[in-house]
């Protein structure tokens, strides 16, 4: 696994829980339409009785499945901030961060440190040659 690689993992469980945490909200505003549509009136003797049911159970192991994976980035995120924090230019730390753990994009980390966004992406290729990866990335690049 290169460097590059390993750091978007943060990214990328980011974006899986903004996914799902969308599915979530989709759910809920199925559930609420759905209770708005109940009435005294007797339905269809066909009809799912139990969708409202359903659907609630439905976000709830949505949301367990969410919490934990919020849990392992946040472990993922500490362990990611270790090995940017073993390196020793300030600039390439601060742009990691920025970029991996903070999840700003190009051109808000070149404002945010004042610099052109070409010289950002130049930085950025430095700064992950000099990333020491943990054992088990490494191993990963190997195939062992």
């Amino acid at each position: 696994m290169t460097a590059k690689q390993y750091m978007s993992l943060v990214i990328s469980a980011d974006q899986r829980i903004g996914s799902k945490m969308e599915q979530i909200e989709t759910l809920r505003n199925m559930a609420a339409m759905g209770s708005r549509l109940m009435t005294d009136m007797p339905g269809s003797p066909n009809r799912n009785i139990h969708r409202m049911e359903n659907t609630i159970v439905k976000i709830i192991e949505l949301e367990k499945e969410i919490n934990d994976d919020i849990d392992k980035l946040v472990d993922f995120k500490a362990e990611v901030y270790g090995v940017i924090n073993a390196l020793s230019n300030e600039e390439y730390k601060t742009l990691l961060e920025q970029r991996y753990l903070c999840g700003r994009d190009w051109k808000d980390i070149a404002q945010y440190m004042k610099y052109n966004e070409r010289y950002v992406y130049k930085l950025h290729g430095k700064a992950l040659e000099a990333l020491v990866l943990p054992e088990w990335a490494e191993q990963s690049e190997t195939g062992q």
